[in-house]
């Protein structure tokens, strides 16, 4: 298991009428001195959620505490799956935290079901009460997307600029993946950074000259497959 134990601060912005280069240029211009940590690469995930959609509703009414849970691996979106991480999100208002655990390789193709992603869960080493409490959560949706990423210079802060999101929708059986819904104007840049964070990391706002938003890809996919 790994873990971002360390709470720290997450504040999204989210553009359309920005093109993606202007925002890289303009991080770049940030006093934060913010450079880049390493090469763009495409993020997936696999969100998973309640019969209730709990996750969905908490997110969309507001719920200050809340936590949410998805599977998340890098590389191609359909296909063989490698180094795939559970991750378990937590989040009190805009402050958040993470824990992380590795999961087997497995396929997202038409004989992804519910009871593999089951399967997958019982070779993983996880606390007992996460385990018991994935028994409650199927999975939703699946999304993918570009990520460039940038750290200050004093390495405390972290930006990430996301773009090219498309979401499917994934059952839990009879996959197909043939739903899908692309966002190609969205830019969502996400700050984050520790407590002990002042007013001039928001200033990153100023700068894209856009206000902070409740930017979900989650509730966004959910909107954009199942309306």
């Amino acid at each position: 298991m790994s873990s971002d134990c360390s709470y720290r601060y997450e504040r999204k912005f989210h553009t359309t009428s920005l093109f993606r280069e202007d925002v890289v240029n303009i991080i770049k211009l940030h006093p934060a001195n913010f450079a880049l940590a390493y090469p763009d690469r495409y993020v997936n995930n696999i969100y998973l959620d309640t019969a209730e959609f709990n996750c969905f509703n908490d997110n969309v009414d507001g719920v200050a505490s809340r936590r949410k849970y998805r599977i998340r691996w890098y590389g191609n979106t359909l296909g063989l799956v490698t180094a795939p991480v559970l991750e378990v999100k937590a989040k009190e208002n805009l402050v958040g935290t993470k824990a992380s655990f590795p999961l087997p390789t497995f396929n997202v193709d038409e004989e992804f079901t519910t009871d593999s992603l089951r399967r997958i869960f019982s070779k993983a080493q996880l606390p007992e009460l996460i385990r018991v409490t994935l028994g409650e959560y199927y999975p939703v949706l699946l999304n993918g997307y570009r990520r460039k990423y940038f750290v200050s210079f004093d390495n405390k802060d972290v930006t990430h600029l996301d773009d090219k999101m498309h979401y499917r929708a994934i059952k839990g059986c009879g996959n197909y993946y043939l739903g899908k819904a692309v966002d190609a104007e969205s830019v969502i840049v996400e700050l984050k950074y520790g407590l002990d964070g002042t007013e001039e990391h928001n200033s990153i706002a100023n700068y894209l000259n856009v206000r902070m938003t409740k930017s979900s890809k989650y509730v966004s996919g959910i909107f954009e497959i199942y309306g």
